[in-house]
């Protein structure tokens, strides 16, 4: 007798047991199938997240600028890099970050400021499309910022309310600016806190 047919006998001998058997075995598979659908999906999402909403597909930095982030660590002839990419029908957008202290009120946080390019930017990011309250800044208002939901709820702040920025100047010196809030964006990452 061979193994096949044995095997046969036996999960038709008791046939509750074998369906018992049948399905769980089905149900376990299913779960394990919807479990990894699940956490691609996830993935993907928070990938597409981070792309399209903070940084791109990819960044270009200046030599040593991720060891010690520092406003001095610029792209120099930025416009001609940006050219070349264009060129080669790449879209990018220039930007400049800098670290400082945001002020409203009695609150205040440590903050990063991001400088764009308001014209290449919606070509690269999709951020603009994601304003919660407000509006997504305009270049005839260059004291104008938008603030993560986050930032808003710490400092308390509303559309139209005024901000104080202290940080470091392009020329190595103390800065501080005053702002209006311009817009608040729904909650898309953590690592979006302010733009101007």
């Amino acid at each position: 007798m061979n193994i096949l047919s044995l095997s046969l006998r036996n999960a038709g001998r008791n046939r509750q047991r074998t369906a018992v058997t049948v399905l769980s075995m089905a149900f376990a598979c299913f779960i394990m199938i919807l479990f990894s659908t699940m956490m691609e999906g996830m993935i993907q999402g928070s990938e597409r997240q981070v792309i399209e909403m903070n940084m791109g597909d990819i960044q270009i930095h200046q030599h040593g600028y991720l060891d010690d982030p520092d406003i001095y660590t610029r792209i120099p002839h930025v416009e001609a890099l940006l050219t070349k990419l264009e060129a080669k029908g790449l879209k990018a957008s220039p930007r400049l970050y800098a670290y400082g202290l945001l002020a409203a009120n009695t609150a205040s946080a440590g903050v990063q400021l991001r400088g764009i390019d308001l014209a290449r930017e919606q070509h690269v990011t999709k951020l603009s499309q994601h304003v919660d309250q407000g509006s997504w800044l305009n270049k005839d208002l260059p004291q104008s910022v938008v603030l993560s939901k986050k930032l808003a709820a710490t400092l308390g702040v509303a559309i139209g309310d005024e901000l104080v920025f202290v940080g470091q100047s392009a020329d190595g010196f103390m800065a501080n600016d005053l702002y209006h809030v311009q817009g608040i964006l729904k909650s898309v990452s953590d690592s979006i806190r302010h733009l101007s």
